[in-house]
């Protein structure tokens, strides 16, 4: 391929690989079936302060558990107090701060809503669904195309005006969970599943599970188009 040299996040030339996903998300010894793609300096070191957050984040889901969880916790925890992980500490503690779970005055039988950056987890989880386009469809998205990628808790909550956009982004995503086969990495602390459209096979639709708790779901879409994916899905060939 004519771009095979260039960066899969921009038309930047790539000097150096990125993991999808973000190796960090996993403990020690890492899977060894994790990918990485070309990637250009700039796009790559951009990514470590999202990848972090996203960690932290996705540890904190009310429904998260696997047999990575307690060491990921640990070394979230060492990040934390080191020195350098003050910023990160700070963005860490902001939403909890600003919910007023620290009050001591507050009701203490009344739940409290924390409220995350969740665009920040969803570049994340974005850049990693186009990363693993282009390894499994040998394809480029970027310029032409990008990706939407959403929490589907936020999904299901999304108002009756948007109805059938919620409706529409619900049914590619069981399109294919029913019908394509899932994959892991890190025994089950990452599973997705996949499928493109057979209308445009530059629209695919990703679903993604962390940690046995987070699902976000991801629709690869032309730029001009943020959450429109056109078709049915079919799974790759394996």
């Amino acid at each position: 391929m004519a771009d095979d040299n260039l960066c899969t996040y921009c038309n930047q030339l790539a000097t150096t690989r990125d993991h999808i996903p973000p190796k960090l998300l996993f403990s020690r010894p890492r899977p060894s079936n994790l990918a990485t793609v070309p990637a250009c300096l700039q796009c790559n070191q951009s990514f470590s302060a999202d990848d972090e957050y996203a960690r932290m984040v996705l540890l904190s889901h009310h429904g998260a558990s696997h047999t990575t969880f307690e060491d990921q916790v640990e070394r979230l925890s060492r990040a934390l107090v080191r020195p350098e992980g003050a910023g990160l500490k700070k963005e860490f503690l902001r939403p909890f701060v600003a919910s007023g779970v620290f009050n001591q005055e507050r009701d203490q039988d009344k739940p409290v809503a924390v409220q995350f950056d969740l665009a920040r987890v969803s570049r994340v989880i974005a850049r990693t669904a186009i990363g693993l386009h282009r390894i499994h469809y040998s394809e480029r998205l970027v310029p032409e195309y990008g990706a939407f990628a959403a929490d589907l808790d936020a999904v299901a909550k999304m108002p009756n005006s948007v109805d059938s956009l919620k409706n529409y982004l619900f049914e590619s995503i069981n399109d294919v969970t029913d019908t394509c086969r899932p994959l892991e990495w890190g025994e089950q602390a990452v599973v997705f599943v996949f499928g493109r459209s057979l209308h445009d096979p530059r629209q695919s639709v990703w679903r993604f599970r962390f940690y046995g708790g987070a699902e976000f779901g991801v629709w690869t879409v032309p730029r001009e188009h943020a959450v429109e994916l056109n078709g049915s899905v079919y799974c790759p060939e394996e």
